[in-house]
């Protein structure tokens, strides 16, 4: 059996959670959502929603810069593309999730993070 993850894409200028995906491929598959080469193909809704982000300066401000390192909380088991996306969509500070993933502190507010072993590159 594959290990897979489910993840969300989420609107970042109402905080509405707009897709619910399940990948097998780490976090390749949560990241070709944004691609153009997959863009330009798919005419629905979610696909007419990410290209109305990527033109939006809100969207824009909110797309993750390369070589993040994604991170999985092991408490619930969903992954993140950063610590900053963790911290915004739990509610947390992204100083208390830091010091869990250096081993400073045991959890934060309930959850344990660890660094996940896909990297993150648009």
């Amino acid at each position: 059996m594959t290990d897979s993850f489910i993840y969300g894409l989420i609107d970042p200028r109402t905080r509405e959670v707009r897709y619910i995906g399940k990948s097998a491929r780490g976090m390749q598959r949560p990241l070709e959502h944004s691609k153009p080469c997959y863009l330009r193909r798919d005419r629905t809704h979610k696909a007419n929603w990410i290209r109305e982000l990527q033109l939006s300066i809100e969207g824009r401000a909110s797309i993750a810069r390369a070589n993040r390192r994604a991170i999985r909380d092991t408490t619930t088991g969903f992954h993140y593309i950063s610590v900053k996306e963790a911290a915004e969509v739990l509610g947390l500070c992204q100083r208390s999730i830091c010091c869990v993933l250096r081993g400073k502190r045991r959890q934060t507010r309930g959850h344990v993070f660890v660094y996940s072993s896909a990297t993150v590159e648009l």
